[in-house]
């Protein structure tokens, strides 16, 4: 009696802890780790006012001079106008020490930092949200004064986790960029109070929400170039840190995308057939909201293409159109950001790329071979044959 009183409790504690299983060793999902990093144990307080860290690095010269910047930096390797009220200033040419400053009225009031070996401290590019809520709370609300008005900014937890900001005791802030696919710290945005209003990248709570301001008189052809060759820069050394190829810029490729360009421009219903995706396109040519860019679906992407290139069925031609595209450095951290949206820019196999700039709107065509591609006109879109 005693065996058989002890064979049903332990049948009883076999079948308890096999019921059991699924919740406290629930099944893996593979999709899922590969799309995203597993989150990290973050320290993140909402509804409480933020601290502040001491102003190291770039953020100490948000606000400061031109002159002051160069007698640290020295002159920078080239100047490139924007069709915004700043202009860029470039530093480095890779990975290690390329960064970007933004210079209005002769101060300064962005840096762009992705070099690795940059002063970015207290923190580091490749750091994971784990480590760097170790050196500083994550916080969800900031409020702050600026032209004697009062604002309020709210991060939502997508924010918290590749985009997080930080504020300094100079009264300026950082933006972390993170990757959604390695959840590592790509590179860091830093903003005066007035750009962080005008790149509008979280929920503003309170105050009026303030816009970019566009600058009409430079030429924009001049302006296009610029950003094609930040773009570039900026793509290749985030695929060189992934360990990937670094694309080819082809000007015959580049031709390609200033005629597709030219033909969607030219008639954006013909691709873009949804009126809601019309009513978005429109609103994002009017606000130059850079943070909320409106870009092309796969099959928006594809109905473009295969409009003039008769091998697009064969996928060896992808790509990406976004509006507005005025701030180049915001745009491709968006793209890294969103990266299980965009996997086209992890293709191993993609070497051939082309650019084409149009006064705010950007289409970047990638290819594995851009050999035997050809442009096909036909009356129907006015397009003209290569």
């Amino acid at each position: 009696m005693k065996q058989l009183r002890r064979f049903l409790i332990a049948l009883s504690i076999l079948i308890i802890v096999a019921y059991m299983q699924p919740v406290y060793f629930p099944e893996s999902n593979p999709v899922s780790q590969k799309s995203e990093p597993k989150k990290q144990k973050t320290k993140i307080l909402t509804g409480i006012q933020y601290s502040e860290l001491k102003a190291t690095g770039f953020s100490r010269y948000i606000g400061k001079s031109q002159a002051d910047f160069t007698q640290a930096f020295g002159t920078p390797k080239r100047i490139d106008v924007t069709g915004l009220s700043y202009q860029w200033w470039i530093y480095g040419q890779d990975g290690q020490d390329y960064f970007q400053v933004a210079i209005e009225n002769q101060k300064v009031v962005s840096v762009f930092v992705i070099g690795t070996q940059k002063p970015v401290e207290p923190f580091a590019i490749g750091m994971n949200l784990a480590q760097i809520s170790t050196i500083s709370t994550l916080y969800s609300n900031f409020s702050f004064e600026f032209k004697q008005k009062k604002y309020a900014l709210e991060l939502t937890e997508e924010d918290m986790n590749y985009r997080p900001l930080v504020a300094f005791d100079n009264q300026t802030f950082a933006i972390l960029q993170m990757s959604k696919l390695s959840g590592k710290l790509l590179a860091v945005r830093y903003v005066s109070k007035e750009m962080l209003l005008q790149l509008q990248p979280y929920q503003l709570t309170q105050g009026a929400t303030q816009s970019l301001t566009m600058n009409e008189k430079e030429d924009w052809e001049t302006i296009n170039d610029n950003s094609q060759t930040q773009l570039l820069t900026i793509v290749n050394i985030l695929r060189a840190r992934d360990k990937l190829p670094k694309y080819t810029h082809s000007n015959k490729f580049d031709t390609i995308s200033s005629l597709l360009l030219g033909n969607f421009l030219l008639n954006t219903d013909s691709v873009i057939t949804d009126e809601l995706r019309q009513k978005e396109l429109k609103e994002a040519e009017q606000h130059n909201n850079v943070s909320t860019p409106f870009m092309m679906s796969q099959v928006e992407m594809d109905q473009l293409l295969r409009k003039m290139i008769p091998s697009v069925s064969q996928r060896r031609i992808h790509g990406i159109y976004a509006v507005p595209s005025y701030d180049v450095p915001w745009l491709v951290m968006s793209w890294y950001g969103e990266l299980v949206d965009q996997p086209q820019l992890l293709s191993k196999k993609d070497k051939d790329v082309g650019v084409a700039f149009s006064k705010g709107h950007v289409l970047f065509l990638i290819t594995d071979d851009y050999q035997g591609q050809t442009i096909q006109r036909n009356e129907d879109n006015g397009s003209g044959e290569q």
